[in-house]
């Protein structure tokens, strides 16, 4: 029986071809877009997590088109969701991308977010055992969107942070010298800032975060993670 779960990350375009890697993709695309007279390219960014082909468009989703943050807002939960899915891909016009991040969105966008996280999460769960080459792949390319999604959700809290900020000093809680709006956007942007340069260097260091992560768990006596025990296991064999 298929969980809720798994229906909201079920691909969105079952009848399509299933490729392991852009690699395989690429390999039919010239083929096959010859034969049909037409340009297509392999994309990784659906939600199944496999490699697709499609003819060289603009996007269609529910983000191609600009929405002001007034339609958004009108939006239906599985309309919106798909909506901040498609976000993180990068598969949003730059106008409907803008509306997204309007302060009075912030709580529903933090929330899709965390359930797009999840859905993620039980995929990955499902292959977690599978070390054949092409979930590998499959694995690098799910991990991406995860991190992605990560650097969507620190926006969206410094967002919330910058919107909590402004809140106290129209209410008048903040009884001392009082900094200037500009003042206090520039401090949450570093934040946000901040928060995304560590989730980059992660992304780009990952093995050497992980290393230096694991010794700390030990230092505290916490047991390490899988993904710590991986990497310190291939760190052993290479040596």
């Amino acid at each position: 029986m298929t969980t809720e779960a798994e229906a909201r990350i079920a691909c969105p375009t079952p009848a399509k071809h299933r490729y392991a890697t852009l690699e395989a993709a690429e390999r039919d695309r010239d083929r096959l877009g010859g034969a049909r007279s037409r340009k297509l390219v392999a994309y990784d960014t659906c939600a199944c997590g496999w490699v697709h082909l499609a003819t060289e468009n603009p996007p269609t989703g529910i983000g191609a088109t600009s929405l002001t943050t007034d339609e958004i807002v009108l939006l239906g939960p599985d309309d919106f969701n798909r909506l901040v899915r498609d976000d993180v891909r990068g598969n949003i016009v730059p106008e409907t991308a803008k509306a997204l991040r309007d302060p009075i969105l912030v709580k529903p966008w933090l929330a899709a977010l965390k359930l797009f996280q999840h859905d993620l999460n039980v995929q990955k769960q499902h292959k977690g055992g599978d070390r054949s080459p092409g979930v590998v792949e499959w694995r690098r390319r799910i991990d991406a969107v995860v991190l992605c999604a990560s650097e969507r959700t620190a926006e969206a809290r410094g967002i919330r942070a910058l919107l909590s900020q402004r809140k106290r000093i129209t209410a008048g809680t903040l009884t001392e010298a009082l900094q200037s709006d500009d003042d206090i956007d520039a401090m949450i942007l570093r934040m946000m800032a901040g928060e995304l340069a560590v989730k980059k260097l992660k992304r780009n260091h990952l093995e050497e975060f992980t290393r230096l992560l694991a010794a700390e768990y030990e230092r505290f006596g916490i047991p390490p993670t899988k993904l710590m025990e991986r990497v310190m296991e291939r760190n052993t064999e290479e040596d």
